[in-house]
Formats: C-alpha cells, structure tokens, sequence
C-alpha cells in the first residue's frame, strides 16, 4: 500500500462492533473503492448508493400492508430510532436500527423463489460484513402473529449503555423488571436519600 492510499483509508468511530481504525463493520475498505463502487460514505453513515435515496422515499410513501402495521403500530414508537427503507451498500433495506446494528425485513412471495432466495442470501452476508444482524419475517407472520414478531425484534435490539443503565434490561446491574428487584431497587433509593 502506498502513503496515497493510506492517507484515503476511510476512519470510522468506534463502536461496540467495531473498535474502530479502517473497516466499516468487517469490510476493510478505502474511500476510492467507495467510490468506485458508485457509493457515498460520509463517515457518519453506512456507504449508500445515492441513486438509492429517491427509491427508498418512494418505497416510503407506497409501503406494503405488513410494512405499515409494524411500522405505525411498533418499530416507530420504539424505544430506540428505527428507520424505514433506508438505503445500505447499493441495497434498501426495510427497517435499519443504527445503535443495534439491526436490519429487518419483512418477506412477500418474491422471496420465496429460488432467485428471490439466491438474492436475500447474497444481500444478508454483505449486510453481514458491514456488522449487521438481518432478521427476517415473513407477511403471514407479521399480520397473524404480530406479537410474536415484536417480542422477536425487542430479543435482537441491543439497549445502548447509560451511567444506570449497562444494558439491556437492568439499572446499574439490578434487573428491575420483577416485583423482588423492583421493591428492592426502591428501598435502596429511599435508603440512600434518608427519608
């Protein structure tokens, strides 16, 4: 590698996927390959295709049935930012979350045709190399078995560490999510401010 190449390597931030230095999840790759490949990186974001942005705004507006009930009645009232069809390499991706590093799809019939199939496979293992996880539901899951759905989703989300909060569902270590801990966790608070 010469000292010009070096000088383009992209930096990234780190993240808990990633320590940072040269790779975008596990992709070690250089401005001028994002270039090449017709991407857009700005450091702050995912390489993207940028002729992908008028497309997903248009995926927006005309979304499937399935999209629109997990959309409107979870994914955009969630606890952490979830963001419809946003654009990820030269693929759209359905629902992204950024601080999970998450990806969900929701699959009709096109899916499941052996090209429909060879196109998901090949398009999960590169959003595999960019650090994230695809989970896939299927329609009928979504509008039968939306509970289900949910509870899926909320296992794959990561909560993003606060000075309580050290992930996941506990404060500061204590799982607060039973009746035990809950009285517990409230008898240490009023302890500690002497009432």
């Amino acid at each position: 590698m010469t000292q010009t190449e070096a000088k383009i390597k992209i930096m990234i931030p780190p993240t808990p996927l990633n320590k940072g230095g040269d790779e975008v999840g596990g992709i070690n790759i250089t401005a001028e390959e994002v270039k090449e490949r017709g991407l857009i990186w700005n450091g702050r974001h995912l390489p993207y295709n940028p002729d992908n942005v008028e497309k997903a705004k248009e995926l927006r507006k005309n979304e499937t049935k399935t999209e629109k009930k997990l959309w409107y009645n979870f994914l955009s009232r969630h606890k952490v930012r979830f963001l419809r069809q946003r654009p990820i390499d030269h693929y759209i991706v359905d629902f992204y979350c950024a601080s999970s590093k998450l990806v969900i799809e929701v699959d009709g019939d096109s899916h499941f045709t052996e090209n429909g199939a060879d196109y998901d496979k090949m398009r999960t293992e590169l959003l595999n190399l960019y650090g994230l996880k695809v989970i896939r539901f299927t329609n009928e899951e979504v509008l039968n078995n939306f509970d289900y759905v949910c509870k899926k989703i909320d296992e794959e989300i990561m909560i993003p560490p606060t000075p309580l909060n050290k992930g996941g569902d506990e404060v500061g270590g204590i799982d607060i999510s039973n009746s035990k801990s809950a009285h517990l966790f409230e008898k240490t608070k009023i302890a500690e401010s002497g009432e």
